[in-house]
């Protein structure tokens, strides 16, 4: 690149957007410090993605003719360039130039896929408990692996995989570990059965207030077309609503049921140890 070229991009290098928006972890590029944890930054430093600066997911070699001069391989993350592409008119990240060219490096993504990380879980968690003192008990996932098993560890054996609570659609917005959620399902079961009360009462108080609706739209002497229409959808809307109620009740009986099963086997285990013991000291 020339002085006069170099000039010219630095100073329209300013004017170029090179935030990148959140996308689900399967695409966005790997934090490098997470990376780190269990490899050098020799093992890293040729697959930094250009456009966030951390190790590229999905990796694309830009290969553009006015980059025949740079000395290395112009790697970056394929969402990183896809947004940066759309959000500056399709300009080049290395050089302000249109018609961005580049092909996957599937060379480049072989050796990502192969590298030995933590889980991310445990990686996050670390970084919360970073310089703090605390004698609680902390779950810790031993998962050391490569990065190409991670969507499965992540998906069906992560003990760090956090779960939304059951009740969430009646309103409750508890999320903890997997193996936490059982104790928060017993612990709060009239709360639970509240909330389902309280939808109850909504989706029976809708329904009425469509039905009266529907009532007085029939009642007038002349039914344009508006209120023909309006009323179709009024008598949808409450057939759907009460099926949702059924659904609910269906849903939070199934449920309860299951949360007292877990408190059953709890209670059964307890007095089966409490047997034992007595057992052995006859």
């Amino acid at each position: 690149m020339s002085k006069v070229e170099d000039e010219k991009y630095k100073d329209k290098e300013s004017s170029i957007k090179t935030r990148v928006t959140p996308v689900p972890f399967g695409n966005k590029c790997f934090d490098r410090n997470w990376v780190l944890k269990l490899n050098n930054q020799d093992c890293i430093s040729n697959f930094i993605c250009l456009v966030c600066k951390q190790v590229a997911n999905n990796s694309v070699e830009i290969s553009c003719s006015q980059h025949e001069d740079v000395d290395k391989a112009l790697v970056v993350g394929e969402n990183c360039l896809k947004q940066f592409l759309d959000n500056n008119n399709n300009t080049c990240p290395v050089r302000p130039h249109d018609g961005c060219q580049y092909y996957k490096a599937q060379s480049v993504r072989m050796h990502i896929d192969g590298l030995n990380v933590i889980c991310p879980n445990q990686f996050n968690q670390d970084l919360a408990h970073e310089g703090r003192q605390t004698g609680d008990i902390i779950t810790m996932c031993s998962f050391k692996e490569k990065i190409k098993d991670l969507h499965e560890h992540l998906r069906t054996s992560c003990i760090l995989k956090t779960s939304d609570c059951w009740f969430k659609q009646f309103g409750c917005v508890h999320c903890c570990l997997e193996k936490d959620l059982k104790q928060h399902l017993i612990e709060n079961m009239e709360m639970h059965f509240q909330l389902v009360i309280e939808k109850y009462e909504w989706a029976k108080n809708t329904i009425r207030q469509q039905q009266n609706e529907i009532t007085i739209l029939k009642s007038q002497r002349v039914l344009n077309t508006k209120s023909l229409n309006d009323i179709t959808k009024m008598n949808e809307d409450s057939i759907a609503l009460k099926h949702k109620i059924v659904c609910f009740l269906f849903l939070f009986l199934y449920k309860k049921t299951t949360i007292q099963i877990y408190m059953y086997q709890e209670e059964l285990a307890n007095q089966t140890t409490k047997l034992k013991q007595e057992f052995e000291t006859i």
